[in-house]
Parts: structure tokens; C-alpha cells; sequence
């Protein structure tokens, strides 16, 4: 399941595998998934897509592994 929220005022992504993503400086870049747990603020997806409409595309690596 994906998992969505703000972490450090920005767009962040994570599943329950524990693999989690989020928008530094205009680039994705993946962090630890104990960084988002302790630092992030959840939202529901709709929220998400309305606060972060106009986001770059994810990596090609990103969210990968379980498939």
C-alpha cells in the first residue's frame, strides 16, 4: 500500500515495504524509511494530489523491488 504525506514541508511517498521517497531540492531522492516514520505528516492521497498537483516524475528505480 502506498503511503503519502509532508515531510520537511515536502512532497513524500512511502510503502509498507519501507521504501520511501521524497521531493529534495526539485529532484526524488530515497531516504530511510526511519527518517519519513519520524518526521512526516500523513495525508490522504486526495490531499496529496491537490497540495503536490504539479510534481516531476518519479524515478524508474523507485518502487521496484516487490515487483
Amino acid at each position: 500500500m502506498m503511503n503519502y504525506g509532508t515531510f520537511e514541508a515536502s512532497p513524500a511517498v512511502w510503502n509498507d515495504a519501507g521504501e520511501a521517497w521524497v521531493l529534495l531540492g526539485g529532484e526524488w531522492r530515497q531516504l530511510h524509511i526511519a527518517e519519513i516514520m519520524s518526521g512526516a505528516r500523513p495525508m490522504a492521497e486526495a490531499e496529496w494530489k491537490r497540495s503536490y498537483a504539479d510534481l516531476p516524475p518519479m524515478p524508474k528505480a523507485a518502487f521496484q523491488a516487490g515487483e
